[in-house]
């Protein structure tokens, strides 16, 4: 039997996107610090609230890392590479300056933005998670699904990642130990929330608000005496312990007023697909940073920006969800029409930047006149076109395709 979908959960991820951001728009005041206190911990948290550690640790190793390559890792790649395209429009065109090309290649394959710049910065959530998912599987598969060596292991690794605070790391993997310490805490909360469902969800709604706002006290508390925490800095203030404990009060608080509420149609579309806004938001905010340069430190472009990207991005996300469904970290519904050109578009946005910046190379090195260049970037879309045809049919893994699988007697 399918498990009933929690919907207030959905809303919560949508409300901590919001947050998120509102944080990358730099809103000013104490705003800014409680929403990085938690932020991008509440994902991490989420997940470990939805993870089954016991059907994780049965699932084999053939299973188990083609699936989260599948749904983490690939997404992550087409995603960067279709952001290439701002990075393009916003480097190039409207603030005139070179995009190095090969620099945000090689930042999409070291996921540090510290280290080396790449288009969509906090997708590094996707590795992250990915490496916790993995790591989280392999100790408890090698332990036969104990889980008190999840949690040993975790401990262990997290002593690494403690002694390397503030250093900036390939795919960020001193941050994994944390990520996999939320989930842990998620899967307690989890269990906790299953005992005390009936009282939450049918109870009196004044105790569920009277706890929140102690938890929200508490959380702002700590986050002001703690100072600010950064997930992708691998820096949590100045007390580690406090600044991971600030995190979790908010989310249960931020929950805890959340669960009773409707859940509006738009914050369920959000909330299911923020794998995709976590991609695309942050090249769109400096697309609107850069369009309207004289207003972006005021409160109107940080409220009407923030509301636009948010809302603004329902029925893109609708769009893609028909035609590009791997964007979104999920399966293509069969070879439909839609699909099969939602393929050829996604791959002509991740390739057209790295194309047109071979062709300005080929036609420099080998000193060709100005018209074969547009004759080779005439060849484009034929190209990619049969490229997009070829990934489908050879390698379908590359767009998360689900085959149909045929009737009998077919």
């Amino acid at each position: 039997m399918a498990q009933r979908r929690i919907l207030w959960l959905d809303q919560l991820k949508a409300v901590g996107f919001f947050l998120v951001i509102l944080g990358h728009m730099d809103i000013p005041g104490a705003l800014n610090g409680w929403s990085y206190s938690f932020h991008m911990p509440l994902f991490f948290l989420v997940s470990g609230f939805t993870l089954n550690l016991k059907k994780t640790a049965e699932a084999p190793l053939r299973a188990q890392v083609p699936k989260l390559l599948k749904r983490m890792v690939l997404p992550y790649v087409w995603i960067e590479l279709i952001c290439l395209c701002f990075s393009f429009l916003n480097t190039v065109l409207l603030q005139g300056k070179e995009l190095h090309l090969a620099r945000n290649l090689l930042g999409i394959v070291i996921a540090n933005g510290l280290i080396c710049p790449y288009p969509s910065r906090p997708l590094y959530f996707a590795l992250v998670l990915f490496l916790a998912q993995l790591l989280l599987w392999a100790a408890l598969r090698l332990s036969g699904g104990r889980e008190p060596v999840a949690w040993a292991v975790t401990a262990a690794l997290c002593v690494f990642s403690f002694l390397t605070l503030g250093k900036p790391m390939v795919w960020r993997v001193n941050v994994v130990p944390v990520a996999m310490l939320l989930m842990l805490v998620g899967t307690l909360l989890r269990r906790l929330y299953d005992r005390l469902r009936g009282p939450i969800e049918t109870g009196n709604p004044l105790w569920l608000y009277l706890c929140g706002a102690a938890l929200f006290a508490a959380g702002f508390v700590l986050q002001r005496f703690n100072g600010r925490l950064s997930m992708a800095g691998n820096r949590y203030g100045d007390y580690v312990p406090l600044g991971l404990l600030a995190a979790v009060l908010t989310t249960v608080e931020l929950a805890l007023f959340l669960i009773r509420l409707p859940v509006p149609r738009v914050m369920q579309i959000i909330g299911q697909n923020t794998f995709f806004y976590m991609g695309f938001h942050r090249p769109l905010i400096t697309l609107l940073e850069n369009l309207l340069p004289a207003y972006r430190d005021s409160w109107w472009f940080l409220t009407a920006g923030s509301l636009l990207i948010f809302f603004g991005l329902v029925p893109v996300v609708l769009l893609v969800n028909k035609a590009c469904a791997f964007l979104c970290c999920k399966e293509t519904e069969g070879e439909t029409p839609a699909a099969r050109v939602g393929r050829t578009v996604a791959t002509g946005l991740a390739l057209v930047i790295p194309y047109y910046y071979a062709v300005l190379a080929a036609v420099g090195r080998l000193a060709l006149p100005a018209a074969a260049k547009w004759v080779l970037l005439g060849l484009f879309v034929p190209l990619c076109i049969a490229g997009a045809r070829l990934l489908s049919r050879f390698v379908p893994v590359v767009y998360l395709t689900r085959r149909s699988l045929p009737r009998d007697g077919a």
